[in-house]
């Protein structure tokens, strides 16, 4: 590993043992931002907002994508302040 500090995310991040035996195994300083677990989701969140509002991707595929009803992603997306005029 080239770097000189590692960020360390995930579910197991929370698992404090896990980020010590990193450090003694790269010997690096490993960096475990406040909620691991919800970094992937955060990042997930964030281009799905962006593919929808620039018409890459419609509603239904989102959902689809998403496993949830388009009637979910509707109420989410009011929920977060993702305007249906904005995609529509």
């Amino acid at each position: 590993m080239q770097g000189k500090v590692l960020l360390f995310l995930g579910g197991v991040a929370l698992n404090k043992s896990v980020a010590l035996a990193i450090v003694e195994r790269c010997h690096q300083k490993v960096v475990v931002p406040a909620h691991p677990e919800l970094m992937g989701a955060v990042g997930t969140a964030l281009m799905t907002r962006d593919l929808i509002e620039n018409k890459k991707i419609s509603i239904a595929e989102t959902a689809q994508i998403l496993g949830i009803g388009r009637t979910t992603l509707w109420r989410k997306m009011r929920e977060f302040g993702i305007s249906r005029d904005r995609i529509d």
